[in-house]
């Protein structure tokens, strides 16, 4: 079936065979929700601390989820058991059993493999010409590696916050995601969707998953995404063999959950997850763009030292009676290794400091997200941010500058789509010339392996968001960010 297919195949299936309901609304991660768990409500690209990790009971091994997304799906898996055993539902078929087949993916882990495939591409573009001539420093190197990010981008990602915002990043990282037993099934497969659609337990399920805060997923109906925003509640009348009781409040939503780990529904990305662009706080930066560009960066750089320690470089003597070629044996500068505990080394640290790497950031940044002009100006108003309020502020205004989404190949409409529609670009352009500001939907672009410790068993490795009804994470305020910055390498 060839891609066109396959596109006109899910559209139908979009718009005519997925049953809607005004009541129980659904997600779709194809078209409108793209970035829902991904972005904070700034659209600012987002990761789930480990720490708030949780494990889901399961026969398929080990599998995470954010905390209150597991406790409500446990609370969920009982109350289809117990409609099970009382006859309400069917005890097989699709939804038989309930058991989580899946749940949160390693943005760490996904974003180490492709940095690895992006260096193995980086070793044979540095191996043409006379570009390993070029390269007898560090330095040298990172004017190297971002003239190969110029081939790349902004098709390829290269820094954490353009990885998790593009295809190559799946929407599972977000934590919110537990997939269901599916027997094997094809995302993409439309006869296999149909078979969960029609199963006997489907209208039951998904009323349930709205009674417990969750959606289905619209192009996937065995996945259950918390919907961080449901809230509500139901009064449970006595008993009447026990009448002198009184009747009692039902909480339903996600919102009931969060309430057991002190959060609000608009507390949820600030406190749970850490901006990508500037890292956690707690824990000194760990996890943001910059930390993790050093350790690879310095890793890369090492591997092609142990490999080619010395430059050759030719050049041709004329003499009185003779021309001819000399080659000299030049050693690249070393600048230390990574110690055991992961320390980066002393002199790597003195040398390369707070402004080296907020250029080297701004550039690779800009280059992600297409930005041609303005590289120098960002970069004098954020090293005197950096200056006057610190390091953390100075990538803040980067991020703010840089922030924004690109429109993809294909014509994605809906309310969180990557882009601006025809409408929306008109009416820019028209009130422009008025000095009137107008609010487009800003959505960040496309991810980083720092090993963090967890206080759960999900291990050392290691989310935009595009909302939806009944409340989503996101936004569509905020306007085209850094619209003329951009700009040339500056090395």
């Amino acid at each position: 079936m060839s891609t066109i297919d396959k596109y006109e195949k899910g559209k139908f299936y979009k718009d005519f065979y997925y049953p809607s309901s005004n009541l129980i609304p659904s997600l779709d991660f194809w078209y409108e929700n793209i970035f829902y768990g991904r972005i904070d409500r700034e659209a600012n690209a987002i990761c789930l601390k480990d720490s708030q990790l949780k494990q889901i009971p399961s026969q398929q091994g080990t599998i995470f989820a954010a905390n209150f997304v597991v406790d409500a799906f446990k609370d969920l898996r009982r109350y289809c058991r117990k409609a099970a055993a009382h006859g309400k539902i069917q005890p097989r078929g699709m939804y038989g059993t309930l058991h989580a087949d899946s749940g949160w993916t390693s943005p760490t882990s996904l974003y180490h493999s492709h940095m690895e495939t992006l260096f193995q591409g980086f070793a044979a573009y540095f191996a043409l010409g006379s570009r390993s001539e070029q390269i007898l420093s560090f330095k040298g190197f990172v004017k190297q590696f971002i003239d190969y990010a110029k081939v790349l981008t902004p098709a390829v990602p290269v820094t954490k916050t353009a990885f998790l915002l593009s295809r190559y990043c799946p929407p599972s990282t977000s934590g919110l995601i537990i997939g269901l037993d599916n027997k094997g099934t094809d995302k993409g497969d439309l006869d296999k969707k149909k078979k969960f659609i029609q199963d006997p337990n489907f209208y039951f399920l998904r009323s349930a998953a709205k009674k417990f805060g969750f959606y289905i997923d619209k192009n996937a109906p065995w996945t259950l995404v918390a919907n961080i925003f449901s809230s509500g509640g139901f009064e449970a009348p006595p008993f009447q063999s026990q009448p002198q009781f009184e009747a009692l409040t039902v909480k339903t939503g996600m919102a009931s959950y969060l309430e057991e780990y002190s959060l609000t529904p608009e507390e949820v990305f600030d406190n749970l997850y850490y901006r990508t662009a500037t890292g956690d706080t707690w824990h000194n930066g760990a996890g943001s763009d910059i930390e993790v560009l050093k350790y690879y960066l310095l890793q890369f750089y090492n591997t092609l030292l142990a490999a080619e320690p010395y430059v050759h470089k030719s050049s041709v003597c004329v003499g009185t009676n003779q021309v001819k070629t000399v080659t000299k044996k030049i050693k690249r500068q070393s600048i230390g290794q990574l110690k055991q505990n992961g320390d980066l080394p002393y002199l790597y640290k003195k040398k390369f400091g707070n402004l080296f790497w907020l250029r080297t950031f701004l550039n690779i940044r800009m280059l992600e997200q297409g930005l041609t002009h303005g590289l120098n100006d960002i970069f004098l108003e954020s090293k005197y941010i950096l200056e006057k309020d610190g390091f953390h502020d100075a990538m803040n205004n980067v991020n703010e500058k840089t922030n924004g989404f690109r429109r993809t190949i294909f014509n994605r409409k809906g309310k969180f789509w990557q882009g601006y529609s025809p409408e929306e670009k008109n009416l820019a352009f028209l009130n422009r010339a008025k000095d009137i500001k107008v609010s487009l939907p800003v959505l960040p672009f496309a991810e980083t392996p720092t090993s963090t410790s967890t206080t759960t068993s999900a291990g050392s490795t290691g989310g935009s968001s595009g909302g939806s009804t009944g409340g989503s994470s996101g936004g569509s305020s905020g306007g085209s960010t850094g619209g003329s910055s951009g700009g040339s390498s500056g090395y």
